[in-house]
């Protein structure tokens, strides 16, 4: 008796606990961040994917270049090959993702480039010599200082 009704607590408790679970995302719809190395100079690379009827659309995101949301020409995405495009800067991405859209793995290209690069869900830490690291170190302030000037006569 005391088992039984044992199991029918612990048996639920399991299940909602089974069920509150963070799974991985089952869609390349979301934020993908990635750091690249382009001559000499690390670089964030932001993507923000949205996923509709209509099929999918997004934009990305160059912070240390003050390139904030701009819309994509093209997005795809094939089974796990997902690729897009950003014409006007004749750049483009072509790569294959992981069954849980976790990681995407490809090669970015623009002109002679062609780095081989790594989206991630999670924001990527820069590294210790790249320009945003060192503006977190050595964030800007102005202060004024009011003196007093004296005039000898």
């Amino acid at each position: 008796m005391k088992r039984n009704k044992l199991s029918r607590i612990i048996l639920p408790a399991i299940i909602l606990l089974l069920l509150s679970v963070k799974l991985p995302a089952q869609s390349i719809a979301g934020d993908w961040y990635s750091m690249m190395k382009v001559q000499g100079i690390h670089m964030q690379l932001q993507l923000h994917i949205q996923e509709s009827a209509s099929g999918l659309s997004g934009s990305f995101s160059v912070p240390e270049q003050g390139a904030m949301n701009i819309p994509l020409s093209s997005v795809s995405l094939d089974n796990q090959e997902f690729a897009f495009t950003f014409i006007p800067a004749a750049f483009s991405f072509e790569g294959i993702s992981d069954p849980a859209f976790s990681v995407i793995i490809g090669y970015f290209s623009q002109g002679d480039i062609n780095l081989k690069t790594r989206f991630q869900r999670e924001p990527v830490e820069p590294p210790a010599e790249s320009t945003a690291a060192i503006k977190e170190i050595y964030d800007k302030e102005e202060l004024y200082i009011e003196t007093v000037s004296y005039t000898h006569l």
